[in-house]
């Protein structure tokens, strides 16, 4: 075990960090990203590198008010040479994080219309940066309001392997793996909680 939290107490925000204008906070021992109100995206990172291979898992949930029911996941997080900001001064912008970063990116998106003029059929993608490439995408694993969702997510050798719900949904070889760098917590116009969080040595 290399970190673990259940939210127990509101002294875990010590251990995060925020990009972004939306509201990142412990209630009810769960972890809160909430982006409802403003809609640019928020980004919750935890202030600890790892590297070598490992296996991460949390507990996810979109609640009310929800209109993206949007999770996303950063791995392997670190910004490119060269560049002058550390990943917790970034504004919290997408396209920021595209340009000036590498990362692995995992989302889970639901079925929505009409958000910021944007319609979505959910979807689940595994994305790397810089670039925002897709490596991996598939239509059988979306996000429901309300429901849980578990991730474990693994990084070993040359394999990344997804699994939400105990069902394989990615599994990419890259020959390029990156070593390692920051874990962070993702979402946009959506309310969503994390528990559970645990990160292992492989």
């Amino acid at each position: 075990m290399l970190y673990t939290s259940d939210f127990s107490n509101v002294k875990c925000m010590n251990d995060f960090s925020k990009n972004g204008e939306g509201s990142v906070y412990i209630k009810d021992h769960k972890l809160f990203l909430d982006d409802t109100l403003y809609g640019k995206g928020l980004t919750c990172w935890l202030k600890k590198e790892f590297k070598g291979d490992i296996e991460i898992s949390f507990d996810a949930c979109a609640v009310e008010p929800c209109f993206a029911s949007n999770i996303n996941f950063f791995f392997c997080a670190k910004p490119l040479e060269g560049e002058s900001l550390d990943l917790l001064e970034f504004s919290g912008s997408y396209a920021q994080y595209h340009e000036k970063a590498q990362m692995y990116i995992v989302t889970q998106t639901g079925d929505f219309e009409n958000v910021n003029g944007k319609s979505n059929i959910g979807y689940s993608r595994l994305r790397k940066d810089p670039g925002f490439a897709l490596l991996s995408e598939t239509y059988d694993a979306k996000t429901v309001l309300n429901q849980l969702y578990r991730f474990n997510i693994q990084k070993s050798k040359n394999q990344i392997t997804v699994n939400i719900n105990d069902k394989p949904i990615h599994q990419y070889k890259d020959e390029n793996l990156y070593e390692g760098g920051l874990l962070g917590f993702r979402t946009y116009y959506t309310k969503l909680w994390i528990d559970h969080f645990k990160v292992f040595n492989i």
